[in-house]
């Protein structure tokens, strides 16, 4: 399962990491199977996110699409206006 952290607004990138699955075993239970996982960390430390391979594929195809619009976005936009050459 998925979660995020959210305890700043500070932003940038700072780490992906993939963690492949591994056994962690309890003092009192068995041993108990952790599913790999991709950790993302932004500056500060204060932004984290640990995705569920499934979570990962579901944002790596949905970043895809937000590329490609905004592409498609800033192809059909208008020029930006030089404020000197207006003045």
């Amino acid at each position: 399962m998925s979660h995020v952290t959210v305890t700043s607004s500070e932003t940038g990138l700072r780490k992906v990491e993939y963690r492949p699955s591994y056994i962690y075993t309890y003092s009192s239970r068995g041993p108990y199977l952790i599913p790999p996982s991709v950790y993302v960390e932004y500056n500060h430390g204060d932004i984290r996110m640990a995705l569920d391979m499934e979570d990962v594929e579901a944002l790596l195809y949905a970043l895809g699409v937000a590329m490609v619009e905004h592409a498609v976005a800033v192809k059909e936009s208008p020029a930006p206006i030089d404020p000197e050459l207006v003045a």
